[in-house]
């Protein structure tokens, strides 16, 4: 409980975050990826484990889309992260509850034996969920999941499990959005971006996501994470306690957090205490 005035902050004292998740595990992930890597730019890929024996291509609008061989894809998001997107892209409001447990640990188990990393997050194939789906998933031990839903603001969730993005890079109002992130003071503003790498060439409008990579890179109070890099400090700073009465502020995670108080950031090593007389 925070019973004394301090500014939380994001990894490495920063006040704001921005991510990306993209679905389907397709060819054009190859280009998003050269461009997010050329910005610094995280982002988390949500595959289908269960699609990936069938790399036949095929066309929409003029588009060549296929689905890449699994040998190749750790390399290739080697820097980011994968979550999961169901082994076979079902709709998970008609599935059985059983069915949602297979589609999703099934899924869990194939990326986690691919990557050779615990997989934690999930987007909805579709968007598709429901109260039954949210709480299927919180019980099998799913960290986040993703909607499709579009808040225009840059809010953290109040449940990572409904986890709610800024924008699709299709919103119109994407410059306008990234401009008012960059001049925000709201605390700990997190800007979420998501959508398919396939709609670029779909869209022909690659140039949407050079140029939104373009103006948010290099800004140094800016924390450039994946979706569960998010999710972990934002439950280790859920373990931060202030003390008023000792004028003591306390990490009890794993990792350092960061705080500003009086116009000065402070690093809280994991599992110690700030004294704040001493400051």
């Amino acid at each position: 409980m925070i019973i004394i005035s301090i500014k939380l902050l994001y990894k490495y004292g920063k006040p704001k975050a921005l991510t990306l998740s993209y679905d389907d595990g397709v060819c054009q992930d190859i280009k998003l990826i050269s461009i997010l890597n050329k910005y610094n730019i995280k982002c988390t890929f949500n595959l289908n484990s269960g699609l990936w024996h069938d790399q036949t291509p095929w066309q929409t609008e003029g588009a060549v889309i296929y689905r890449m061989a699994p040998d190749k894809l750790p390399e290739l998001y080697n820097g980011h992260e994968v979550a999961m997107h169901m082994v076979h892209h079902p709709r998970p409001l008609t599935l059985t509850d059983q069915q949602l447990k297979a589609e999703t640990l099934g899924d869990q188990a194939n990326l986690q034996r691919l990557f050779g990393y615990k997989i934690r997050g999930l987007a909805y194939p579709f968007g598709d969920f429901d109260e039954r789906v949210v709480n299927i998933l919180r019980s099998i031990g799913v960290a986040y999941a993703r909607t499709v839903r579009q808040t225009e603001s840059f809010s953290l969730p109040k449940d990572f499990l409904v986890w709610d993005s800024t924008c699709h890079h299709n919103n119109h109002k994407l410059i306008e959005l990234a401009d008012s992130f960059l001049n925000t003071n709201q605390d700990l503003a997190l800007f979420y971006l998501w959508g398919h790498s396939y709609e670029f060439d779909l869209d022909n409008n690659w140039d949407v996501i050079e140029i939104f990579c373009k103006k948010v890179a290099n800004h140094d109070d800016i924390w450039f994470a994946t979706n569960i890099e998010i999710y972990d400090y934002i439950n280790a700073l859920n373990k931060l306690v202030m003390d008023e009465q000792s004028r003591t502020i306390t990490n009890y995670s794993d990792v350092p957090l960061w705080i500003e108080l009086g116009q000065k950031v402070y690093e809280i090593p994991a599992r110690s205490t700030l004294e704040r007389a001493a400051l």
